[in-house]
């Protein structure tokens, strides 16, 4: 590791790459005053690991200063770097360098924090306001006692300036009450990949708009499919279907229009992976075909510009089950570990859709069994809507760990083969336009992977769990 990344910092810049000459600016004058600054494009050796070497500035720092932009609100490298100061309680500073309004994503960390505004130039006339807001934030920092260790519930005596997080947790069995903090409260893992932070047994991707994955403990049960005793071990399942907002984040990456994102991941490198992934799967190559150039067009939902499902927060469907797949492969990628995102096995999916009541039974449907069979408030099945709903739409049918729409809205691709001839691939959970019995937890249908309907999207599962490496 460089020296200068291994010196101790005082303050982490966080920008958009597109804001560089600011941020550079910005990092000399801090440091002709004494401050010490962590930065990217100086700080980072070519052999290190450039996420790791981020997770260990940030940690090391007192306080990260945020330059927002139209950039940074777009930058998945700037929520990444947010999202962990946020989860390690890192003090964080907004500087508006451009007059935008906040993401929603970012609105979620700093939406309530006090910010600068430095749009005006020149840039100079604001260094005395920002020297003297930084002095002070690591001055309140320094004069901590004993501050809390990141692995247990963060001291209510902090002092001002610092980011105290102090979730609730809900049990949706007891009337959604809220209830005492956990004692696992934010524990960020060592070990942690870069861009997913644990917080209350769930995990963030910046990468798909920050979407939640929410882990579902292993346990044993029996399988409808074989009748026997089966054993599934702790897995992340994304709280949502896959909306077509972030699949056509996938698609415009592909079509070489998300430059931030082939910052983290050259699509040439992406192109060699999913390649490599398609020939290990019978006719994937054949159907994805060689040239990358048109795999947009080829992996594009076919209901893309159909009216009743094409909304942002409604499920992609008219997906084929291996463009699927190469949205799971992309994810991976992104994060650097080929296999951390993929589809859930039938197995993996009916445990948890079943889940457990407090008296340790399984349920018939994914909703608590008190709330009986399926009726319109649950879910969308029946043709009752005519169309899929946005994912969400109906709290009352979500899953007691809080999974929403795993009953209903879209079937979802499956990872493995309906039957032991591996032509057909399973579904789960039923669709807006199926009877109700096919939204029963042990309820399947099949489709072949080349194919594509109305009915069936699909939603990603996270092999990531605490001491992964």
């Amino acid at each position: 590791m460089a020296e200068q990344s291994t010196a101790r910092k005082k303050i982490f810049i966080s920008h958009s790459s597109q804001d560089k000459p600011i941020a550079e600016e910005l990092c000399r004058e801090l440091e002709k005053k004494g401050f010490g600054c962590w930065f990217f494009n100086r700080d980072v050796s070519p052999v290190e690991n450039f996420a790791e070497a981020i997770v260990d500035a940030i940690s090391q720092s007192f306080v990260l200063l945020l330059l927002l932009s139209e950039n940074a609100n777009k930058s998945p490298h700037v929520l990444s770097e947010v999202s962990l100061a946020f989860d390690i309680t890192i003090p964080i500073f907004p500087i508006k360098i451009e007059n935008v309004k906040l993401s929603k994503a970012l609105k979620y960390y700093i939406g309530t924090k006090p910010w600068l505004d430095i749009y005006d130039r020149p840039l100079e006339k604001h260094f005395p306001a920002i020297i003297s807001a930084v002095s002070k934030l690591i001055k309140a920092d320094e004069q901590i006692k004993d501050p809390t260790p990141v692995t247990q519930i963060p001291d209510a005596k902090r002092k001002p300036g610092d980011f105290l997080l102090q979730p609730i947790v809900r049990n949706f069995y007891e009337d959604n009450k809220a209830k005492e903090p956990a004692t696992e409260t934010q524990v960020p893992d060592t070990k942690y990949k870069p861009g997913l932070f644990l917080l209350q047994s769930v995990i963030r991707n910046p990468f798909e708009d920050n979407v939640a994955y929410i882990k579902i403990p292993g346990g044993t049960y029996k399988f409808s499919v074989t009748g026997k005793m089966e054993t599934v071990s702790d897995l992340y399942f994304c709280k949502y279907l896959v909306t077509n907002k972030r699949y056509r984040t996938f698609i415009s990456y592909l079509e070489g229009k998300e430059k931030e994102l082939e910052e983290t991941l050259p699509l040439k490198e992406f192109s060699r992976k999913l390649t490599e992934l398609a020939k290990s799967i019978d006719v994937f190559l054949g159907y994805l075909g060689t040239n990358p150039r048109g795999w947009g067009k080829k992996l594009r939902s076919d209901y893309d510009e159909d009216k009743r499902l094409n909304e942002n927060d409604q499920p992609v469907v008219g997906v084929s089950w291996y463009a699927a797949r190469a949205y799971c492969s992309w994810l991976s990628c992104l994060q650097q570990q080929e296999g951390l995102y993929r589809l859930p096995t039938e197995k993996e999916w009916e445990w948890a859709a079943a889940g457990r009541e407090p008296d340790g039974s399984l349920r018939k449907y994914p909703w608590a069994k008190s709330k009986g069979e399926p009726n319109p408030e649950l879910a969308n099945y029946g043709n009752n809507v005519g169309a899929t709903t946005p994912v969400g739409r109906y709290p009352e049918g979500a899953m007691p760990e809080g999974l929403m729409d795993m009953a209903g809205n879209a079937w979802e691709w499956m990872e493995n083969p309906f039957t032991e001839n591996k032509i057909g691939r399973a579904l789960r959970g039923g669709s807006w336009d199926d009877r109700s019995g096919y939204l029963r937890c042990a309820a399947r249908y099949f489709v072949y992977p080349r194919d594509y309907w109305s009915f069936s999207g699909f939603r990603v599962v996270c092999e990531f769990a605490p001491g992964h490496g």
